[in-house]
């Protein structure tokens, strides 16, 4: 009897233990949120800017619409390579923000639910094979644990620096398709990209 009590103790017990974990993952897992929403159109396509947590900033998505279905679904900056391969630049991977995104986009109406900070960590650093170029490394960088971004770490006369996704006009302007519009979050994220890139020089042979 004693034996039943006690495994009927335990199990209670780590019953309890596992929902007070699930809890606190829960409440630990950032929250990410549509904070703004704007649609404009650029060069003859409906895209969308997006700004998530009152700080990262997406634009020129693109607003594509299935003819007969009248589906919308997004597609966020890409890059076409030297070897023609689109490289997204921004991807979303968390299934619900994408969800809520496309749903911000097509009310045209941002998140009422209070934002909170963005966390970010560096998920990769790869060093480009080309010596020649002003492109050193690309690096990975994912925020909240759902946006993940593509830079590149750029060389020139006055240091390393780095290239958040853009593209270039037909007229040569620059057009800024991501940013972050917190400068001390973007200065933070930005040294340790930098720093890491060094971590990983410093490992090769």
């Amino acid at each position: 009897m004693n034996n039943k009590i006690l495994r009927f103790t335990c199990l209670l017990l780590l019953t309890a233990i596992c929902q007070l974990l699930t809890v606190f993952l829960h409440a630990a897992e950032p929250v990410t949120k549509v904070t703004a929403v704007v649609i404009g159109t650029v060069e003859g396509r409906q895209t969308a800017t997006v700004t998530l947590n009152d700080n990262v900033v997406i634009r020129e998505i693109n607003i594509n619409r299935e003819p007969r279905s009248g589906i919308i679904t997004l597609v966020y900056p890409e890059y076409m390579s030297k070897q023609e391969r689109l490289i997204p630049q921004v991807a979303i991977e968390n299934q619900k923000l994408g969800e809520e995104i496309r749903k911000a986009v097509v009310e045209q109406k941002p998140s009422t639910e209070k934002p909170v900070d963005i966390v970010y960590k560096i998920a990769k650093i790869s060093k480009y094979r080309d010596k020649n170029s002003q492109v050193k490394a690309f690096g990975s960088i994912i925020f909240n644990n759902a946006v993940r971004v593509e830079a590149r770490i750029m060389d020139s006369a006055s240091g390393l620096w780095i290239a958040w996704p853009g593209r270039k006009t037909k007229d040569g302007a620059w057009v800024k398709q991501f940013d972050l519009k917190s400068q001390p979050l973007k200065q933070a994220v930005e040294k340790a990209v930098l720093a890491k890139y060094a971590v990983v020089q410093s490992e090769e042979p």
